[in-house]
């Protein structure tokens, strides 16, 4: 197939919007069909939009820079609230650049707050980095204030996992360098 044929599964148009969302070049290649051209020939990150005609599979690759997944982007701002105006007391909350982490970190927190009535989270695209946070509150706390409650819950409970951790680290390390010099001496070392 020549070059004009195969760049014809991919419109100017949806070529000029993967350019301004990934930026980056678009590439389209075709190739037959089999188990052996679908296998990744690389840890590189990329979008695939696939095209099945007849007995060639079409492949438009964006190539995506692995930061985009956690630095915002200039004017891009990390959370954004939207009021649910059909149900009381309800936000959604759009966090950007997070993932299921803490998604369910945040779930699993607001769900202990005996003033949250509902709670959930869905990453709408493996490829858009962003999370969605649904919180339903009694109407004695708003959903943001629930939301920095949980926030302010789970960094103080992150402290004290990595203080404790260390400490167990740097005490284990102490028992591995006493039994060393033990060793050390009993063998006449």
């Amino acid at each position: 197939m020549s070059d004009t044929t195969k760049n014809k599964h991919l419109s100017d148009e949806v070529r000029a919007l993967l350019r301004a969302k990934f930026r980056s070049d678009v590439l389209t290649f075709e190739t037959p069909l089999n188990a052996e051209n679908l296998k990744p020939k690389s840890d590189a990150f990329a979008c695939f939009l696939l095209d099945l005609s007849d007995e060639y599979l079409s492949v438009t690759v964006a190539n995506v820079s692995r930061s985009e997944s956690f630095i915002l982007a200039e004017g891009e701002k990390k959370i954004e609230e939207k009021t649910d105006t059909r149900t009381p007391s309800t936000s959604m909350f759009i966090i950007n650049k997070e993932d299921h982490t803490l998604g369910n970190l945040l779930r699993s927190r607001l769900l202990q707050n005996r003033h949250v009535t509902f709670s959930a989270y869905r990453v709408p695209h493996p490829l858009e980095h962003k999370m969605e946070l649904r919180v339903q509150t009694d109407g004695q706390i708003t959903p943001k204030e629930a939301v920095l409650a949980a926030c302010h819950d789970l960094v103080k409970d992150l402290g004290t996992l990595s203080r404790e951790f260390t400490k167990e680290y740097e005490l284990r390390k102490m028992v591995g360098a006493a039994g060393q010099q033990q060793n050390g001496t009993q063998d006449g070392i």
